[in-house]
């Protein structure tokens, strides 16, 4: 009997590690287009973002102070540093904007439209090049915050199921609905919060601040998920 289209294939089976590294992967990419065009955006319309306390424009000089403040509460300095290398060479230097910017090799660039793109928007493209930095520096502090979402999953998990026998040895009543509603909404606070508040937009933000709340909403809902999974299977 063959598969239907829904059930994962044998390579996805077995190398789901794999798979799954793939798609967090392709998942980084977009979000740090994302991020520069949302830097891009805020900084080319004058937008004001909080700062201290008072509405500041987003220029290189704010983009500075908040790398600078990222990379001091970083969990590890030296793989936020190598991320914010990472990802300013793949943007930056493999692209040759690095050295158009120095004045270095600008015949490299083709472009003649690209460079004069650049040469009259200088305060835009150091925007941009400290955007790409900054997610290379949050975006490790995500990658070693990782194992502490997978813990909260496992302890909800395992009180969730504690729970479901508790209800299976008692009697109690099933609860569909419940199941359901958990199901969908498990990890739909979770992805924005890290994704969209910190890893996107330039804020002055801690990775605690934006994670916290969500992986309180996560625990709940995935016992709850767990907790009235049908109890006699």
């Amino acid at each position: 009997m063959s598969n239907s289209p829904s059930d994962p294939s044998i390579s996805e089976r077995a190398l789901w590690p794999l798979w799954l590294a793939g798609k967090f992967l392709l998942g980084l990419i977009f979000l740090s287009l994302v991020a520069l065009a949302i830097t891009i955006y805020l900084s080319k319309s004058g937008y004001r973002l909080p700062l201290d306390g008072t509405a500041q424009p987003v220029t290189p000089s704010y983009m500075q102070e908040i790398n600078r403040r990222s990379l001091e509460h970083a969990a590890s300095h030296g793989l936020s540093q190598v991320g914010a290398r990472f990802v300013y060479t793949i943007y930056f230097k493999w692209t040759g904007v690095h050295n158009l910017a120095l004045k270095k090799n600008t015949a490299d660039l083709s472009s003649g439209f690209f460079v004069r793109a650049i040469e009259q928007n200088p305060d835009t493209v150091a925007v941009a090049m400290l955007a790409a930095q900054l997610f290379g520096i949050r975006a490790g502090n995500v990658i070693l915050c990782l194992p502490l979402v997978f813990l909260v999953v496992m302890l909800a998990a395992v009180d969730g199921l504690a729970e479901r026998e508790i209800r299976r040895e008692c009697g109690g009543h099933e609860s569909g609905t419940r199941f359901r509603i958990a199901t969908k909404l498990s990890f739909v606070l979770l992805p924005p919060a890290i994704a969209l508040l910190y890893l996107c937009l330039p804020l002055d933000i801690s990775l605690g601040t934006a994670m916290m709340p969500a992986l309180i909403v996560t625990f709940i809902l995935f016992r709850t998920k767990t907790k009235y999974y049908k109890k006699y299977l």
